[in-house]
């Protein structure tokens, strides 16, 4: 892919975070819109607007002196108030950089202008301007910003407010900031907290681009969403912190490449590739769960032993009634007809239902383990491997 393909996509995906910021930040009765007055815009109850217009790069600063990303954001807003769509002494201006601006910076000043040293600024931008002649690419900005328009532009300047990132290759630490600094959410659950709504936003304006609908969200209905979210992260619930990380398919089938023993006990009963797959994602879901909930003191080594003597405990059961009553089928389907029995088990852990795949994975982690297996002989047939080591495929 180009570079500047890149770079463009880089700036549309910069829109989500930012727009999450907006919805965290905006008061009751709030609306945020994307590419919509400005790249990303908060409409508040009270009629106000901020403006907001994201410049990013990859290799450095998108914003100096003699920037058209600097001077065409300016002649857009200009003429936004013109249409009556913004309003120069009400809404607020915003312009974002992924970068550091140098501190003597003409944006840096106008940034830093108030309404008695707007004139000193404005004087240091039409030196600037007067270094450039007629076939500059900001000539066409320099009188139309400077001359005819030289009230508006004096009159929200005060208003004019530059953002800086200190991470280039972080888009999220203000976010994280705000929820920790509001006490939203702990510290070890603030990313799983920025997956689950960060996807929610991207999702809801997709959909509504998709039907031409306004990219806008709600405050309000931001909230709805959100809350539950924090909710469950307050309550200690146990969150589905691997469902955001789960392998790719390539990453899926090199794990089950390796061969893990859960693997081969599964093949053991001649389950298909796809079904191998999805065991693989299922075992990464509840190892990956289960570390992080006792990590997070969630559940203690106690909670989840309890848990598996359960999955233990019904395996046995399954097991003996499927040799009483299936003995006339073959050795792999009656192997089978355990798995599925065990994979539909409803079990909770510590008084909690788990999230989706935890019970299913964890059987897969016990099969690892040899602590079960799905063929009515599968001790006999990993006996050696268990007591020599693995030496490659059950016999």
């Amino acid at each position: 892919m180009k570079s500047s393909a890149i770079g463009q996509l880089y700036g549309y995906a910069l829109q989500f975070p930012r727009a999450l910021l907006r919805l965290l930040e905006a008061g009751d009765g709030a609306k945020v819109m994307i590419e919509e007055l400005g790249d990303v815009a908060v409409c508040e109850s009270d009629g106000s607007i901020t403006s907001e217009e994201d410049k990013s790069s990859l290799v450095g600063n998108a914003l100096t002196d003699l920037s058209t990303n600097l001077w065409k954001t300016f002649n857009n807003w200009i003429d936004a108030i013109n249409a009556g769509e913004l309003v120069a002494d009400r809404d607020r201006f915003i312009l974002y950089t992924n970068h550091i601006v140098s501190e003597n910076s003409l944006v840096k000043e106008f940034s830093h202008s108030t309404e008695t040293t707007v004139d000193k600024t404005i004087e240091k931008a039409q030196k600037v301007l007067d270094r450039i002649n007629e076939t500059h690419a900001l000539h066409q900005y320099k009188d139309k910003i400077l001359k005819q328009n030289i009230t508006i532009f004096r009159t929200m300047l005060p208003r004019f407010e530059l953002v800086e990132d200190r991470k280039a290759d972080d888009v999220y630490p203000a976010i994280r900031h705000f929820l920790e600094s509001m006490m939203l959410v702990p510290d070890g659950d603030v990313k799983w907290v920025l997956d689950e709504i960060t996807g929610w936003l991207q999702n809801t304006i997709m959909q509504r681009v998709a039907t031409q609908q306004c990219a806008c969200v709600s405050r309000a209905e931001f909230v709805i969403h959100v809350q539950p979210i924090l909710g469950r992260v307050r309550r200690g619930e146990l969150i589905d912190y691997a469902v955001s990380r789960i392998p790719n398919h390539d990453e899926l089938s090199r794990r089950a490449g390796e061969h893990p023993v859960y693997v081969r006990q599964l093949r053991q009963i001649k389950l298909g590739d796809e079904q191998i797959l999805n065991a693989v994602s299922d075992y990464f879901r509840a190892d990956t769960n289960r570390l992080e909930w006792i990590d997070k003191g969630l559940l203690s080594e106690s909670d989840m032993l309890d848990f598996e003597n359960k999955l233990l405990s019904f395996h046995g059961n399954e097991r003996s009634n499927i040799e009483l009553t299936e003995s006339s089928r073959t050795e792999e389907i009656r192997g089978q007809l355990l798995l599925n029995r065990c994979q539909q088990r409803q079990q909770t852990i510590s008084g909690q239902e788990p999230p989706d795949r935890t019970v299913q994975g964890s059987y897969h982690v016990l099969s690892d383990e040899r602590r079960l297996g799905w063929h009515p002989h599968w001790e006999d047939a990993f006996k050696t491997q268990i007591e020599g080591g693995d030496n490659g495929e059950a016999r």
